[in-house]
């Protein structure tokens, strides 16, 4: 035996021969080892250097390694790899032969190509070769599809593919990659397993595979055979068995789709859908036929079917589904979790019948019809059609038109149609005698409507602010003020709910959900309505609406907000001149500003008017907010800065304390944070100041949180102490009570004053500074003039 010494010292021998071995140049040994692996492959075999190995086994590390491609195929390599290691068969070497066991090519390249003969580059493949042919493993490959010297836009990539020999012949197949397109992004795949046998050995070499499909993405799965019309949503994986001739393989299998758009509306939003289905695949032929297995517990069964020709060169498939009373709400259901550009909460009942089918050329057509069908969205009321006809044709889905009844004694006609093809158009119409305003909710940005309150949410298209309300009392909270929604009357004075208003006439829309273009006439009867700045909802009894492109009208209207009423319009047209030109003429003045309204109100008190323009007049900020503007002005809220309106103002009959007055204001312009009123005309009807006329222009600042005032102007036949008196200056104030903040200075002249008893006055004139100190104003005066019979007095003096 030998010591343990001499052990040692072959152990040390065999380890630095080991470590040696890489390094050791065996260019010698390269045309014996491309010699040998053609004979067991049956293809002509290329290698770059070659060294010896023992780590893994005794065994030959190859770099730039090339099987050939058999020449009825093409002329670029079968398979190339950087690198290789070639196990030698010791086995065959005991027995004097010389072979390999083993091949593992690592980050190559396998090129499967389909001839102009129908069979596939793998057929000719020696039979008897292969079954004492070595093991091939393919690591981190990428596999190409080629038909002729083509390649195609299919391929797989990480691909690991194992082939070894089998019993009588027949090759066992191990292969997973994850697929792909050249022309497209990479996708979120998962990962593609086949596993099975071939038996090249027999006349038809069959086939024989189990395929695997990892979790994927649905839309990724679907573009990769083609363009789809929205973005699917959910995961995708299917299993199935192929037996066969290459030829005339039978299908097996089910998919399932599961991961989809998740909601508490869905039923049962965690369920799988499962798809059984079955069919054939000629591989010389680059077919594939599909179809559903149907569910025996259905007793409405849906048949679907898949076809699709030319898999490898240029992909072209078309697939059809038929319907027969299918309910209305498992469709919808199966749209929502595959993400169809469908309302979120849309729901519907009844039974679906009718054709569907898509062709990768053509693109989605087809017919069906819902019967005894219910449409409806959540806070809008259910609308019912004995029949619902939709067609789908040219990437437009259509319906209608066809008439839905809403309520017992209501009906409504509507024609709607969606394209799918990226412009995402839209083209709806509603046409009613009348009908109750809540179906108009997913019309809440039309003119008009965009201010309607509908039940507990306000909408606001130009002060997108969310309205919120008390869920125990129905009170509405919109940008930090509350808005409490409260009974009305109809035109025939019965007292109504908010929800109750009615609509009549038609409504068009055409665009896409960005934008688009309202037209039409109709009228809006008892409804409420919200402007941001109104500490109340607006009452409207009726309004009639025309829109038309680039500009629409609301005329006749008749409304109260708190208690005062008014009548009126209001004008909106897109910034051109003949635009401005018409808008100005509808309210008599010349209209700078896209809005322009008019109104006439027969009495209010100034008191009611302070209250209900509270919002706008005083803001009060939060503690966060005034923290962020210490030290710097305050910016007004996005309501204020993107308001742009003008238009004219008459009050018959303004109460202010225990004096009357008219108003007549021919232009107000609302531009962002400047109001000003040029020229505002004040008529004295009646109390201590009767017959006393104030014209001027009067400008309002809105950037501070505390309105401000500025006023120029003149105040003439002022009475005081039996004569009259004309005021000609300015005036500032700020607030919602701005006699109490008031700052004015100028000049007067007075006539025919009864100063005292023994004092008349026949003229006086002077320049005057007056400021309000708690109720009462302090005057004071310089430059005093007043003449008393033919003498002149003056002089300057102070009010106490």
């Amino acid at each position: 035996m030998m010591s343990r010494r001499k052990w040692l010292t072959v152990g040390v021998v065999l380890l630095l021969a080991a470590c040696a071995a890489p390094f050791l140049p065996l260019s010698f040994l390269r045309p014996r080892v491309e010699n040998a692996l053609s004979a067991k492959l049956g293809r002509r075999v290329e290698v770059g250097d070659v060294s010896f190995t023992v780590f893994t086994g005794p065994g030959l590390s190859l770099s730039n390694v090339i099987i050939h491609e058999d020449p009825r195929a093409g002329i670029e390599p079968f398979v190339y790899a950087q690198t290789a290691d070639a196990r030698l068969d010791l086995v065959a070497l005991l027995q004097g032969r010389r072979g390999f066991s083993s091949l593992r090519l690592v980050d190559g390249t396998l090129n499967l190509v389909k001839t102009p003969s129908g069979d596939w580059n793998f057929q000719y493949l020696n039979a008897a070769r292969l079954e004492d042919a070595p093991t091939l493993h393919l690591r981190n490959t990428r596999v190409n599809l080629k038909l002729g010297d083509t390649k195609s836009e299919f391929y797989f990539d990480g691909s690991d593919l194992d082939v070894s020999p089998g019993n009588q012949g027949s090759v066992a197949l191990r292969f997973s990659g994850i697929p792909g397109r050249t022309d497209s992004p990479a996708q979120n795949f998962g990962q593609l397993f086949v596993r099975g046998s071939w038996a090249p050995a027999a006349v038809a070499q069959p086939l024989n595979l189990n395929i695997e499909l990892d979790p994927s993405s649905f839309d990724g799965l679907a573009r990769l055979f083609g363009p789809t019309w929205f973005d699917m949503q959910g995961q995708v994986s299917f299993a199935a068995q192929l037996s066969g001739l290459p030829s005339q393989m039978a299908v097996v299998g089910e998919a399932q789709l599961d991961e989809g758009r998740r909601s508490d509306f869905l039923p049962n939003p965690d369920a799988k859908w499962k798809l059984p289905f079955r069919g054939t695949l000629d591989l010389q032929a680059e077919t594939l036929q599909l179809e559903n297995v149907p569910d025996p517990k259905s007793v409405t069964p849906i048949s679907a079917h898949l076809r699709a020709s030319h898999l490898v060169s240029a992909p072209q498939w078309s697939a059809d589904a038929a319907l027969q009373d299918e309910p209305l709400a498992v469709i919808l259901a199966a749209a929502h979790r595959v993400g169809a550009p469908l309302p979120e909460r849309l729901t519907g009942t009844g039974m679906v019948s009718g054709t569907l089918q898509y062709d990768s050329g053509e693109g989605l057509s087809g017919a069906w019809e819902a019967r005894d069908a219910t449409i409806g969205l959540p806070d809008t009321p259910a609308m019912k059609a004995e029949s619902l006809p939709m067609k789908v044709a040219a990437a437009t889905i259509a319906a209608g038109p066809v008439m839905f009844s809403v309520g017992d004694m209501q009906s409504v006609q509507v024609e709607a149609s969606y394209k799918f093809d990226g412009s995402a158009a839209i083209d709806a119409k509603l046409t009613t005698r009348g009908v109750s305003l809540a179906t108009l909710r997913p019309f809440s940005s039309a003119p008009l409507l965009e201010h309607v309150v509908f039940g507990s949410k306000a909408t606001d298209s130009k002060s997108p602010q969310q309205t919120t309300a008390d869920p125990k009392t129905g009170d509405q909270h919109t940008g930090g003020e509350k808005t409490k929604l409260v009974p009305t009357k109809d035109i025939e004075n019965r007292e109504i709910s908010p929800n109750e208003g009615m609509w009549r006439g038609t409504i068009h829309f055409q665009g896409n959900s960005a934008e688009g273009v309202w037209t039409g006439d109709y009228s809006i009867e008892n409804a409420q309505i919200s402007i941001e700045g109104i500490a109340d909802p607006i009452r409207l009894q009726s309004a009639a609406v025309t829109a038309s492109p680039g500009r629409f009208a609301v005329t006749r209207i008749k409304g109260s907000v708190g208690d005062v009423s008014f009548t009126g319009e209001t004008h909106w047209a897109a910034k051109t001149d003949s635009a401005k030109t018409d808008a100005a003429q509808r309210v008599g003045a010349t209209a700078t500003l896209p809005y322009t309204f008019k109104l006439q109100i027969p009495e209010a008190s100034v008191v009611e008017l302070q209250r209900l323009f509270h919002p706008t007049l005083v803001r009060s900020a939060g503690i966060l907010q005034r923290a962020k503007n210490l030290g710097n002005n305050p910016s007004p809220p996005d309501w204020i800065s993107q308001r742009k309106v003008e238009g004219s103002v008459s009050i018959g009959s303004l109460l202010v304390d225990d004096d009357k007055y008219a108003i007549d204001i021919p232009r107000i312009t609302w531009d962002g944070a400047t109001v000003l009123l040029s020229p505002l005309r004040m008529h004295a009807l009646s109390g201590n100041a009767a017959s006393a006329n104030l014209s001027g222009d009067l400008t309002m600042n809105l950037t501070p949180a505390v309105a401000q005032y500025r006023l120029t102007g003149k105040l003439a036949g002022f009475p005081y102490k039996g004569g009259r008196i004309d005021f000609d200056g300015r005036a500032e104030a700020s607030g919602d009570r701005p006699l109490g903040s008031l700052h004015a200075a100028g000049t007067l002249n007075g006539r025919a004053i009864a100063f005292s008893r023994d004092a008349m006055f026949r003229t006086a004139k002077a320049q005057f500074e007056t400021s309000v100190q708690g109720s009462s104003p302090r005057w004071k005066f310089t430059d005093v003039e007043v003449t008393r019979g033919n003498e002149v007095y003056k002089g300057e003096g102070i009010s106490q």
